[in-house]
């Protein structure tokens, strides 16, 4: 009796060979990017620098021409950073040291005298510091419509070592990070607008941690202008 194994493996040979035609003519229609997408999931953007995860690290948020309207929203943009980075494992808990504690030794400058950053990181035992400087903020764009936004830079120092680890633009990694524009009229009132800012500043943190691992690519993701 002739065995049916030959004609099993001719005919998954067959299937394979199609498959392979198939997906190439789904290629010219574009259809294999959405496969793709489906099977493997949505595409992923890349960190744009590693940090040693095992070096104290902190996090100073910089606002000496105070665009921020509020103190807390740094805070808030530095404990956001600060939580994703931890939860993402791109630095270890246990050397990650409080962005609060940054803005406390800064609040500490006498005036006309500010502190280096070298200074404020050691002031607070980190090696690395990933400093932020705020460079502007809005909610509206015409006064009228929602349009929260932010514009920062990003450097990584190594304090300890007196040397800028990332990136190596002397003017930093420059963002604009935004919530999603509203044809609806900006806050109606304090509660409104402090939601606003609040919403705005957790986005500009999580941002900046999204620097420093490989995520998702998505709608929300800050432009970058540099």
């Amino acid at each position: 009796m002739r065995s049916a194994r030959p004609v099993i493996a001719f005919r998954s040979m067959l299937l394979a060979v199609a498959g392979a035609a198939v997906l190439a003519s789904l290629g010219a229609c574009n259809i294999v990017a959405p496969i793709a997408y489906l099977v493997g999931g949505p595409p992923k953007v890349p960190a744009a620098y590693e940090l040693d995860k095992d070096r104290p690290t902190t996090i100073f948020v910089d606002d000496r021409a105070s665009v921020v309207p509020r103190r807390g929203l740094r805070l808030l943009i530095g404990s956001e950073a600060e939580s994703t980075l931890i939860e993402k494992k791109a630095v270890k808990q246990e050397r990650m040291i409080s962005a609060d504690s940054t803005v406390r030794v800064a609040l500490a400058e006498r005036y006309g005298d500010p502190q280096s950053i070298d200074s404020i990181g050691e002031s607070v035992g980190a090696e690395v510091v990933i400093y932020i400087e705020m460079a502007g903020w809005t909610l509206s764009r015409d006064g009228v419509s929602s349009a929260p936004a932010a514009r920062l830079s990003v450097k990584v120092l190594d304090v300890a070592n007196n040397v800028r680890l990332w990136p190596s633009s002397i003017n930093g990694h420059i963002m604009t990070v935004s919530l999603p524009q509203s044809a609806a009229r900006g806050p109606q009132s304090r509660v409104e607008q402090n939601a606003l800012e609040e919403a705005l500043a957790r986005m500009v943190g999580l941002q900046i941690a999204r620097l420093f691992f490989t995520h998702e690519e998505d709608s929300l993701s800050g432009r970058l202008d540099d």
